[in-house]
């Protein structure tokens, strides 16, 4: 008997010592649920302050708000302007991106833009209907860009598919027309057909077909082919060539317009490198002075300090006779 009264006041013992660690941790949670409403309201007001920062970030981009560098429009703006309100579709085309590159831009510019880019679209639709390739590749760089908004075909033949694709739609037709019409054989057909068998746009992409076409239209003298034709040669590592059409873009008028100025200037920069360390051509110090001055006269900082570098390792003849060769190329850029 008394052996059991023993073991049962050490189980009702125990059974207190467990119900008063219980009611401690009973305690504890009881204290850490009343300080949970200030933990919750925090986060609220975290994520709150997230959602208005990132609604802001998003107004900012719609609007144009981002940070650039101040852009202004080129001396020919007032010229483009007056061709493009007599009618023209690639000025209105023109006036429209340089309206919307403009920083910082006005309310009035951003709606003169969109308008602009609208009878773009409307001239180009129209010359469209005469099978004309650079309006269906026009059309299809207004629609990709989202400059307005797809003005549909109203033949109910052009849309077989479910899916209807105005921007693949016009670059197809765009490579077919271009493909198929020898009198489109221009510089620009060239470079057109060579953009679109790049990207992949109406079709399959293929560089070796653009790579063609762009030295196609480089022969035409197209300083953007030229320059695009240097680059995917470098590219392959085929720096004999590609200095060829480096040369030829460096040595073009086109290059001297306010849109292709900087692109040249980078061309002329990289020419000074390159016979600077011999990629492609042999080491020549007095062609990587000559190109080096002709950035650095253009506004290259960099290429002025490489020039500096070289000046003591050239004798005053070799300056001079560089000095008259920059003088007929300045002339030839300006002719």
């Amino acid at each position: 008997m008394r052996k059991d009264a023993a073991r049962m006041l050490q189980a009702g013992a125990m059974t207190l010592i467990r119900y008063n660690k219980a009611s401690d941790q009973t305690d504890y949670v009881i204290s850490q649920i009343g300080s949970a409403p200030h933990l919750i309201e925090g986060v609220g007001i975290g994520i709150s302050l997230c959602i208005v920062l990132a609604v802001l970030i998003y107004v900012m981009h719609m609007r144009g708000w981002r940070t650039r560098a101040p852009y202004t429009f080129p001396d020919n703006f007032g010229k483009k302007k007056k061709i493009a309100d007599e009618g023209d579709a690639l000025a209105c085309y023109q006036v429209g991106e340089l309206l919307r590159k403009k920083t910082p831009q006005t309310a009035l510019e951003r709606q003169q833009s969109r308008t602009y880019f609208l009878r773009a679209r409307n001239l180009f639709f129209t010359q469209a209907r005469t099978h004309d390739p650079f309006a269906h590749f026009m059309l299809g760089e207004i629609y990709r860009q989202k400059f307005c908004k797809v003005r549909r075909p109203k033949r109910k033949w052009y849309l077989l598919f479910d899916q209807f694709d105005p921007v693949e739609w016009h670059y197809y037709q765009s490579r077919v027309l271009y493909t198929e019409k020898i009198e489109h054989k221009t510089a620009d057909a060239y470079r057109n057909l060579a953009i679109l068998n790049e990207n992949g746009w109406g079709g399959d992409s293929n560089k070796v077909v653009a790579l063609d076409n762009y030295k196609k239209a480089a022969d035409l003298s197209d300083f953007f082919s030229q320059h695009k034709a240097a680059h995917m040669l470098y590219a392959d590592c085929k720096p004999d060539e590609a200095v060829n059409y480096y040369l030829l873009a460096a040595k073009n008028p086109q290059g001297a317009t306010s849109e292709a100025k900087k692109t040249q200037v980078d061309i002329q920069m990289f020419l000074g490198d390159i016979y600077h360390d011999g990629i492609g051509r042999p080491v020549n110090f007095q062609e990587a002075y000559f190109w080096y001055s002709i950035a650095a006269s253009r506004g290259k900082t960099e290429a002025a300090g490489k020039r500096q570098i070289l000046d003591t390792s050239l004798e005053t003849k070799h300056k001079l006779a560089i000095q008259e060769r920059l003088k007929d190329f300045h002339r030839h850029l300006q002719n």
